[in-house]
């Protein structure tokens, strides 16, 4: 995720008394209904003679930060199923969580 949706997330969740990852969880929970918005057009994975998919790659506005969850089976399964759904990935999925669920400014 960006570098500045980080370290909001983590301020975030220090003045909540929650954790970074009970924080994601409940964006995601919350925000589920309104990512095709947030996440644009996805990409389709129709599939012809190709041996593997070729990832498209964007120019990152700034640089990403690595973040590890640690989830249960349900939550990874909830998680895997908007993955699918919006033809995305999890990192894509969290990172339009938070920021439609954390305020902006």
């Amino acid at each position: 995720m960006p570098r500045t949706l980080h370290r909001q997330l983590h301020e975030a969740a220090a003045e909540r008394g929650v954790t970074a990852t009970a924080l994601i969880l409940t964006a995601v929970n919350v925000t589920h209904a309104k990512l095709p918005a947030q996440l644009g057009p996805g990409v389709s994975r129709e599939r012809g003679e190709e041996l593997f998919d070729v990832p498209q790659s964007r120019r990152r506005d700034e640089p990403a930060v690595a973040t590890t969850i640690r989830v249960t089976d349900k939550q990874f399964e909830a998680l895997a199923a908007l993955v699918d759904k919006h033809q995305s990935n999890r990192s894509a999925i969290i990172t339009a969580a938070l920021r439609l669920y954390l305020p902006t400014g």
